[in-house]
């Protein structure tokens, strides 16, 4: 997504060498992504956060509650229909975004499930958008 694209980047600098690149921010150097050459993808940091709050894809609902680890279908209460397995995805409750994380299946088939995973985990957040 180019909003995406545009939003990571914007201000943000490449660090580091092959394989190991960080994406940093240009004024507090705190890292936003990170590259992860197994997948062949950048992979969301916490410094990512603040800069996709707002967006419009790539995005999992969930109920009323603080995930860690693995979020289950079962407490999944919506999903964007573009997200495919492996995406990196924000979860949100309401207007707090609660995690990032990384797909486990489709953006459909998490909606749709009451059981099986839906997404990894990887940070957990706090931030009202």
């Amino acid at each position: 997504d180019a909003d995406i694209a545009e939003r990571l980047l914007k201000d943000s600098n490449l660090k580091g060498r092959w394989p190991m690149y960080s994406l940093v921010d240009g004024e507090t150097g705190g890292q936003i992504a990170k590259y992860i050459p197994e997948r062949g993808m950048f992979s969301l940091g916490k410094g990512a956060a603040k800069r996709l709050s707002g967006i419009s894809s790539n995005r999992v609902f969930i109920e009323d509650f603080h995930p860690k680890g693995t979020i289950f279908c079962v407490g999944i209460s919506g999903a964007d229909t573009n997200i495919r397995p492996l995406d990196e995805v924000l979860v949100y409750h309401g207007d707090d975004l609660r995690a990032i994380g990384r797909a486990l299946v489709t953006g459909d088939a998490m909606s749709q499930r009451t059981r099986g995973q839906g997404v990894k985990v990887r940070h957990r957040i706090s931030m009202r958008v």
